[in-house]
């Protein structure tokens, strides 16, 4: 990733090089204003900015009015360097300064002189922000656009989704758009057109949102008044002016307590699905497989034995019951998609004690694919599923190098994923998209030593049996270094 560097003081661009280089920063130096904001316009694909605020010629502050002048907006768009986030780098400090700054744009301040590591880790929570609330929404209310950006700014590395509003009547109508997707709301307590004590009541009441945690934002010391706010629903509140070091805080609370309950509810849902399935399945195999399976085979043998003259009755009684055998079968599988639709999405989250694994399962048939699934939970892994050959590439061509696949479990038996082919397709996207190789592992019915020759020189790391059991899936993650983690 590149980072432009601007700062008038060549010691401090030397120090903030020796800071950034060794995590794999890519750094652009300049040393005023004018000079960085060249560099904007003809250097490609810059991912963030450290800007100085007192330099000569040009200081920091005109620097972000420019990036922001619509009508240089074209001279940044060729080189694709809108909308960068700015860090900015100053020995001034103060409430003024810092409210300037967010309005202009700025995403963080930094002190000089910041000590080792501070810089770098403001660097890496804007470009590689935590991923563990990334499936959660953040509502900020707040009539103020700097309070709002630095707010923004601030909560931005925790990965969370921001929404913004300017005010309670504008939160509220979103709310009702896209309630689903917010998990929290920060939101000031005077506003213009609705002040936040009434937002809070309305949504407590008219949206049924008793759960959502609520956070206020005042200057009012009045304890009174607090106390009024905790009692219309208020889950906390934050005096202004305030520190984001405090915000974070008080976010990683309530964001952790709404991550916790959203895994109890999705486990919850699974266990639902897990039980719905194994009783089923065993009313199917008691009062309906078994009696049409004996049918069959009591007609069989007598047909055998020569018992019956007339063949016709007992062919119709053997067409009759495999009929509805065939049907139960097929209702089986009916079910078995309804409770794969959860595990079929290819972003399902990590907890938080994930081993940061990723691993793809390229499979057609659903039980098969169902048991792995069930296997893996017990290795807090990332899982994504695929039912035949497109969708196994798709699932490839999707990720990232901050985000790569580890492990891919691809039935090589199935014409619908056409295992060797595929093989080859996604190693060569693979290449493409990550640096560290994945691991492969062919999944197979059939067992022959040519098979597993044509698997060794077509670069599959191991190959196992199905259906694959707890012991043996164990050995193998272990192997690659994904440890057992079910209680």
């Amino acid at each position: 990733m590149r980072i432009l560097t601007v700062d008038d003081d060549s010691l401090i661009r030397k120090i903030i090089r020796r800071e950034l280089q060794p995590a794999g920063y890519q750094i652009i130096e300049a040393n005023d204003g004018k000079e960085g904001l060249e560099k904007l316009f003809t250097i490609d694909n810059i991912d963030l900015v450290t800007l100085d605020i007192e330099m000569p010629v040009m200081n920091g502050f005109e620097v972000l009015t420019k990036v922001h002048d619509p009508t240089l907006k074209s001279k940044l768009e060729s080189t694709n360097n809108t909308d960068l986030p700015v860090i900015l780098v100053t020995a001034n400090d103060t409430q003024k300064i810092r409210d300037k700054g967010f309005y202009l744009g700025a995403s963080n301040f930094v002190v000089k002189p910041f000590s080792k590591g501070e810089l770098l880790y403001a660097v890496n929570s804007i470009l590689n922000p935590n991923d563990y609330f990334k499936d959660l929404g953040v509502l900020v209310t707040d009539d103020s656009k700097t309070t709002r950006q630095f707010i923004a700014s601030s909560i931005k590395e925790l990965g969370v989704t921001i929404y913004e509003a300017d005010d309670g009547t504008t939160a509220y109508d979103l709310l009702k758009k896209i309630g689903k997707d917010i998990d929290l709301i920060i939101s000031d307590l005077n506003m213009k057109r609705m002040d936040g004590d009434k937002l809070c009541r309305k949504v407590r009441t008219q949206l049924g949102f008793t759960d959502l945690p609520f956070i206020f934002l005042s200057s009012n010391e009045d304890r009174n008044k607090i106390l009024e706010l905790f009692k219309i629903g208020a889950t906390d509140y934050i005096s202004k002016p305030f520190f984001k070091e405090e915000l974070l805080a008080r976010m990683n609370v309530h964001l952790a307590h709404c991550k916790m309950n959203k895994l109890q509810k999705q486990t919850i849902s699974e266990l639902k699905g897990t039980k719905r399935l194994k009783s089923l399945i065993t009313s199917l195999f008691t009062q309906d497989l078994r009696p049409l399976l004996q049918n069959i085979i009591d007609s069989a043998n007598n047909v055998a034995h020569g018992q019956f003259d007339d063949l016709k009755p007992i062919m119709n009684t053997i067409s009759s019951s495999s009929q509805a055998l065939l049907y139960k079968v097929n209702h089986i599988y009916d079910e078995l998609d309804r409770i794969m639709e959860t595990t079929d999405t290819p972003n399902k989250s990590r907890s938080q004690n994930s081993n940061n694994c990723s691993v793809l399962i390229a499979e057609a048939h659903k039980m098969d694919m169902l048991l792995l699934s069930k296997l893996l939970q017990s290795y807090d892994c990332d899982i994504i599923t695929a039912k035949t050959a497109t969708q196994t590439i798709e699932a490839v061509q999707n990720i990232t190098e901050h985000d790569p696949v580890d492990i891919i479990f691809l039935d090589i038996d199935s014409l619908e994923i056409n295992g060797l082919t595929t093989v080859k397709k996604i190693q060569h996207l693979l290449n493409e998209k990550q640096k560290k190789q994945a691991v492969i592992i062919a999944i197979t019915n059939v067992h022959a030593e040519s098979q597993k020759h044509t698997c060794k020189i077509s670069g599959i790391s191991e190959i196992m049996a199905k259906p694959i059991k707890r012991l043996q899936l164990q050995a193998v993650m272990n192997k690659y270094g994904i440890q057992f983690s079910d209680s």
